[in-house]
């Protein structure tokens, strides 16, 4: 999702190699890493609200981890990745893989606990280009 943000084609099967992905278990935050390239950067971070905020205001759509039971498009608990697509005091707008519709609209409460619940994970992929 960010990837094609930017403009990057990368393949599913690809992406789920460099990074890992175990099939019915996912990957783990800190393997996205391993897709940074010449053409863009990433960092993983712990982060709060106000990064967030600057990190949209850059243009650049973070990645969260959040744990699942506080959004209530999910039906089942469990650690996921979400990317940030827009917020303002109320409603904060994301891009959820699990999901064909996008950006799903959630109230931000929900969403900083759910981001709470993950330890405030975030990865942020900008491009060496802009």
């Amino acid at each position: 999702m960010v990837l094609a943000y930017w403009g990057i084609e990368r393949k599913q099967d690809q992406l789920a190699q460099q990074m890992k992905v175990r099939p019915g278990f996912g990957t783990r935050m800190s393997n996205i890493t391993a897709i940074g390239s010449a053409d863009f950067s990433v960092t993983l971070r712990a982060g709060d609200v106000p990064d967030l905020v600057a990190a949209l205001a850059q243009g650049i759509p973070p990645i969260l981890r959040v744990f699942t039971q506080p959004l209530p498009h999910w039906s089942y608990d469990t650690y996921h990745a979400v990317v940030l697509v827009g917020l303002d005091n109320e409603i904060a707008l994301i891009n959820d893989p699990g999901f064909e519709q996008a950006p799903i609209e959630v109230r931000a409460g929900d969403l900083w606990l759910a981001w709470i619940e993950a330890d405030n994970d975030m990865a942020l992929l900008q491009s060496n280009g802009k």
